[in-house]
């Protein structure tokens, strides 16, 4: 009986360091496990961050590229005679260009020699609505380049 007993009690105890082992065994790969998900979860944010930066920089140069298409379509237009269209597109192109960008700058100048034009015509003809000077202006531009086209 006594042997029985003490082989009982050999046994809960090898049992109870089998199981302390095991617990211990799972912690560690429970451990690791986690390590290696917060590595992945770590590589994963910075792709993230790096594909967000490079979005961010194709946007910026699409913007830019969009602001110089509707600037060289709005001087080709304003020199055909159609002013209206012309002003719009330069308009546009310089609200589209980011004020920090080296062309932002001449885009303005256009657009300030466009508003000059059209403030000296209504200083010249003593009108004090822009409407009228502006259809004036566009009504001259067309004349003018329908004579340049002429004499072409």
């Amino acid at each position: 009986m006594e042997r029985d007993k003490s082989a009982k009690l050999a046994i809960a105890e090898a049992s109870a360091k089998t199981d302390a082992l095991n617990a211990k065994a799972a912690a560690d790969a429970s451990a690791s496990v986690a390590l290696k998900a917060k590595k992945i979860a770590d590589t994963q944010r910075v792709r993230a961050d790096e594909n967000t930066e490079n979005a961010i920089r194709k946007s910026e140069e699409l913007q830019i590229q969009l602001a110089k298409t509707h600037f060289q379509h709005g001087v080709s237009v304003y020199e055909s005679g159609r002013a209206d269209i012309g002003k719009r597109d330069l308009g546009n192109a310089w609200r589209f260009l980011p004020k920090s960008h080296e062309l932002h700058a001449s885009f303005e100048q256009v657009l300030w020699d466009r508003r000059l034009v059209v403030a000296e015509v209504c200083n010249r003809m003593q009108v004090s609505s822009a409407r009228t000077v502006l259809a004036y202006l566009d009504h001259l531009l067309i004349q003018m380049t329908r004579r340049w086209a002429g004499k072409s």
